[in-house]
């Protein structure tokens, strides 16, 4: 299994500490700061013959935007949006493997009437060969550095099944099933024991 993380080189340290993972058998990381360099990675991949089963980008969003770069001239360009994310068609074309998955984990992303805009564009344009799923974040997510990006217990993403030709299915995902694969997000620990108090019994903190 391949994987591909495309992250924001322009991140802060402190956002880049939560990117675990990188060094796992089957697991690429490049640094990304635009459309143009996004495009080239997916074409390099796929040209050395590559097949992404799962591609992740660490961006910041907006509702059906992924942003980049965050710092610089060009601080809080559009990167990809509904406009331009069906350009990557081509280079999706070759390089994405058959019922891949893409998961977007900047904030917002597939929040309200604009996220869902983006994935019906993003759908067909990057897993229309073969299909698969799609995923984005439907509000704010975190970076706990050595730990990974969480997404909150109150958080949702919504989920683009997207089949082979390109028909996309849309549907609101919970916490519970949120990025189930990402090495840099792990399921929430097990909840603290309350100590033994006279007339009360052990049990789970609620």
């Amino acid at each position: 299994m391949l994987a591909l993380h495309l992250y924001d080189s322009s991140l802060d340290w402190f956002r880049q500490l939560g990117m675990v993972g990188t060094t796992q058998p089957g697991v690429i990381w490049t640094g990304v700061s635009s459309y143009q360099e996004i495009e080239a990675e997916l074409q390099r991949i796929g040209g050395l013959g590559g097949r992404i089963d799962e591609l992740w980008f660490h961006a910041h969003g907006a509702p059906g935007i992924v942003i980049m770069p965050s710092y610089g001239a060009l601080v809080g360009y559009v990167c990809l949006d509904a406009g331009n994310v069906g350009q990557l068609k081509n280079v999706c074309f070759v390089a994405m493997a058959a019922r891949a998955r893409v998961f977007f984990t900047g904030c917002n992303v597939g929040e309200g009437a604009q996220g869902d805009a983006f994935l019906l564009a993003a759908g067909p344009a990057m897993l229309g060969r073969f299909g698969g799923v799609m995923v984005a974040a439907t509000s704010k997510t975190f970076s706990v550095p050595l730990v990974g990006e969480w997404l909150p217990p109150w958080g949702h993403a919504r989920v683009a099944k997207v089949s082979a030709g390109g028909n996309v299915v849309l549907s609101t995902s919970g916490f519970t099933t949120i990025l189930p694969s990402l090495p840099s997000m792990p399921s929430l620990p097990a909840l603290p024991r309350l100590p033994s108090l006279p007339g009360l019994p052990r049990g789970p903190l609620m």
